[in-house]
């Protein structure tokens, strides 16, 4: 009975982040939005776009691995986000927390104001529903 009500609540969390996902697509001109784990596994995701979630993660967790070496070697403080930029689109990389990245991929002509405004508000959400989830709110 105990397993039956985790899995729920852990389906339930699963469910209240990707709608958080959904929404940062819908506010945003973003495609895709990923939830991964530092270790570069899937954890959830909402995507307009066929994307191989799998190398996706496994990309966000090296590039922002290089990202923390490149801020520690500049003394730039703690790393807020890493952004790559290509001439088709955007790949914008913020860390969650101390255990997840959310992979953010939207087209070049995006407004980035408005992206890393609602990244940062998803980010905050994304922390709640864990924090309230830990805490039994």
């Amino acid at each position: 009975m105990m397993c039956k009500t985790l899995n729920e609540d852990i389906n339930l969390q699963l469910s209240n982040i990707q709608k958080i996902l959904e929404k940062l697509e819908q506010t945003t001109s973003s495609y895709a939005s990923i939830l991964v784990s530092m270790d570069g596994l899937p954890v959830v995701s909402a995507s307009q776009e066929s994307i191989n979630e799998f190398e996706a993660s496994a990309l966000a967790a090296s590039i922002l691995s290089l990202g923390e070496q490149t801020t520690e070697t500049f003394k730039h403080k703690k790393l807020h986000r890493v952004l790559v930029e290509g001439e088709k689109g955007i790949t914008i990389l913020t860390e969650v927390n101390q255990e997840l990245i959310l992979i953010t991929i939207a087209p070049r002509d995006a407004k980035l104001g408005i992206l890393f405004m609602e990244i940062e508000r998803s980010t905050k959400k994304i922390n709640k529903v864990l924090t309230d989830h830990v805490l039994g709110a």
